[in-house]
């Protein structure tokens, strides 16, 4: 497993940082996908056939995505496959039912496995900080072991089950490499 280290800035347009003219360094554990074992022998892939009607497309680096009410869609074969967005993604609305969780001083937004922070007057796709604690993972994240330990993954993101005062949550812990 190898340490990397990020940086999370923000814009000093930005109101909060404005008021915290900081950066914080999170460090992130790396794990090769050679060293992960899938449950589940095929990866889960939900499909759809048609998204909803008042679905947004988002153009990020030259790709469409669409996005519907916190969820993301790639269309494949006339169809669409739901996955986790990229980051640096920005929506101006936060997705509905979104959880706020405040983690080394700056607010985070969650949603079905997609981390977010506010950048200006958008919401941007962030890398999940390690020890977030959320209480749940989308229905397609999947079981994997590491190391005989067994762990979550969705989106490249790792996450271990943990008990908490407030119930069962899934821990952050490190990505894909």
């Amino acid at each position: 497993m190898t340490l990397a280290m990020v940086s999370i800035g923000l814009s000093p347009t930005d109101a909060s940082a404005q008021r915290e003219a900081r950066r914080t360094t999170v460090a992130v554990k790396k794990t090769p996908r050679t060293k992960v074992i899938y449950v589940n022998p095929k990866p889960s892939v939900k499909v759809v056939r048609t998204i909803p009607q008042q679905h947004r497309v988002i153009k990020h680096r030259g790709v469409s995505y669409f996005y519907n009410e916190g969820f993301y869609y790639r269309r494949t074969n006339n169809r669409y496959i739901v996955i986790p967005p990229p980051r640096g993604v920005r929506l101006s609305v936060l997705p509905p039912r979104y959880l706020k969780l405040q983690l080394g001083g700056f607010p985070y937004f969650y949603f079905g496995g997609v981390f977010y922070l506010q950048k200006n007057k958008a919401y941007e796709v962030v890398q999940p900080p390690i020890g977030a604690l959320v209480p749940d993972l989308p229905e397609d994240a999947d079981k994997i072991t590491i190391d005989g330990k067994v762990l979550y993954e969705y989106g490249n993101t790792i996450y271990r089950l943990v008990e908490t005062d407030n119930g069962l949550q899934y821990e952050v812990v490190g990505e894909l490499e």
